[in-house]
């Protein structure tokens, strides 16, 4: 971390950020010299039943989890500070001090995809659906082993408010799919292991998800992670505290729907890839507040159904999704049992199941393991009962958003589709996950990419390769004297944006024609400005 990248990031905060910031600069002196690291004593909870409709789901589930090039299965003393790909290890020192883009330590992505432990609750669903003690006796072993080794501030596990918050997610999963209040009528150990070990980390997660938000410029996915996890733990367990986390993470996640969302349901980050990852946090919040009779606005559920409509427009004819912006293929669960597993696909199916939607159901990959796991037995009668017929669909014009989907199909898996880009470089002050790719355009050919984005590749192993995939040449649109539209000053951090501007957007049955411009080369006194014509002879 330079003094020119702090001061850039001092830059893109506004005066009550820069309030926010030395307020957790406190938080974390305190924690460092001052907070409890022992865990707290959890007194007799009431425990309710699951409330997820769980039924019983014969699938062979994945036995292992792949963290990017490698492949993962727990054993037995297993170091969760450890960089599986390098072999390095982060050291066991306060959290929030911890260098974390250190080289010398690894890639701490390795590690983080990891310990969120999406691989748990799969493990629990083998349990629950063989009955089979063993793999009670390997989530027990499992969880014991992460609390031991992660004390509370300890490590880079508790380092980003994000990988708390997906772990306690995954724990809430586990803990609906293990029926938990049933358990303890039959497994006395397990009891005792839930009040002395499991509940209290919980009761951490809980604390450190409330403490430290991340708000202002950094309000972006990692926000709507924090936000769910509290919302859901909260709906779950009835700590003393549950109370208050429910009403402000409720509060929250009405907030933050419409925030980061248009009202057509367009993800405001500016990253095609980060859309499923949000629609999950959201989708799950939805379903667990409709459960526990803590149901969300219909201000939240319109712009929810509108998000699945949008994901509906943006994916081909075979299924392949726009890849404008970063893409790292982050999960904030995984309740599957295929490898090559869609979940964009899966959430249409959802999205079909929610809003009793024909049109969704068309484009998804039928009934998954993971919808029946959310929504049970009545919503599977609800998607096997909606017509199977194809859907036709036609261009669809985002004009307010400055994107444009061009489409031309008839039905029987021929169509041209092409995406024109004149949306903001991204959200809020850094535009974290956007790239600098105004006026670019995309185009596949009956499922085959023809003019291409080249994605994301990496965010902090190489700055060069870093600086090129987010940059203006490696994007179908003009770069001019070799500079991008907008600087880049860190692997998340932009400045000196550029405003796009939809001069005129027109629709008929011959035709779409969208003229747009960007000054993002105003430096140079010049305006790009490009008209796209769509001919749907």
């Amino acid at each position: 971390m330079t003094i020119k990248w702090l001061w850039n990031r001092l830059m893109a905060m506004s005066l009550p950020e820069v309030a926010f910031r030395f307020k957790e600069f406190a938080l974390k002196k305190y924690d460092q010299y001052f907070n409890i690291r022992y865990a707290p004593k959890i007194k007799e909870l009431q425990i309710q039943p699951s409330l997820l409709p769980l039924g019983s789901f014969p699938y062979k589930i994945k036995d292992t989890l792949k963290v990017f090039d490698q492949q993962f299965e727990y054993s037995p003393g297993f170091d969760w500070h450890k960089d599986i790909n390098s072999g390095k290890v982060f050291p066991k020192e306060f959290s929030k001090g911890l260098k974390l883009k250190d080289p010398k330590r690894g890639n701490v992505k390795y590690a983080w995809e990891i310990n969120r432990m999406v691989f748990l609750p799969n493990i629990c669903l083998k349990f629950r659906n063989t009955g089979d003690a063993k793999y009670l006796d390997e989530f027990v072993e499992i969880t014991n082993s992460w609390i031991d080794e992660n004390p509370y501030l300890i490590g880079i596990n508790w380092a980003r408010n994000i990988e708390v918050s997906i772990r306690l997610i995954n724990w809430s999963l586990c803990w609906e799919v293990l029926g938990v209040s049933d358990l303890f009528k039959t497994h006395a150990l397990f009891k005792s292991f839930v009040y002395e070990k499991w509940l209290p980390s919980i009761h951490l997660h809980c604390k450190y998800s409330y403490l430290n938000p991340s708000l202002f410029s950094s309000a972006n996915n990692h926000l709507v992670s924090e936000i769910a996890a509290l919302f859901i733990a909260s709906s779950i367990w009835k700590f003393p505290e549950s109370g208050k986390w429910n009403r402000y993470s409720k509060k929250m996640l009405e907030r933050e729907m419409t925030r980061q969302h248009s009202s057509q349901g367009v993800n405001k980050e500016e990253a095609a890839g980060y859309i499923q990852f949000s629609t999950d946090f959201f989708l799950l919040s939805f379903l667990f507040g409709k459960y526990s009779q803590n149901d969300f606005s219909p201000v939240y559920e319109q712009t929810l159904k509108n998000a699945f409509h949008y994901i509906f427009q943006i994916m081909d004819v075979k299924g392949n999704m726009l890849n404008y912006g970063d893409n790292d293929d982050g999960r904030a669960f995984m309740l599957e049992k295929e490898s090559g597993f869609n979940n964009f696909k899966s959430l249409l199916a959802s999205g079909a199941i929610l809003f009793q939607d024909a049109k969704l159901k068309s484009l998804s990959a039928g009934l998954d393991a993971k919808n029946e796991i959310l929504f049970g037995s009545h919503g599977k009668e609800v998607f096997e009962a909606l017509p199977t017929e194809p859907v036709v669909r036609k261009s669809q014009l985002y004009k307010e958003e400055g994107h444009f989907i061009f489409r031309q199909e008839n039905g029987q898996g021929q169509e041209i589709f092409m995406h024109f880009d004149a949306a903001p470089l991204g959200y809020l002050s850094i535009a974290a996950h956007g790239h600098a790719d105004a006026l670019s355009v995309i185009l596949n050919v009956d499922g085959r990419p023809f003019l291409l984005d080249s994605g994301t590749y990496t965010y902090r192993s190489s700055q060069i390769w870093r600086a090129y995939f987010i940059g203006t040449l490696a994007h179908n649109t003009i770069r001019i004297d070799g500079t991008d539209q907008a600087k880049s000053v860190g692997p998340t951090l932009w400045k000196e944006h550029y405003q796009s501007t939809v001069l005129s957007a027109s629709s008929d049955e011959l035709r779409d024609v969208v003229r747009a411009q960007h000054d993002g080369y105003q430096k140079f006194h010049t305006n790009h400005i490009r008209t796209v014509t769509f001919e749907k002879s």
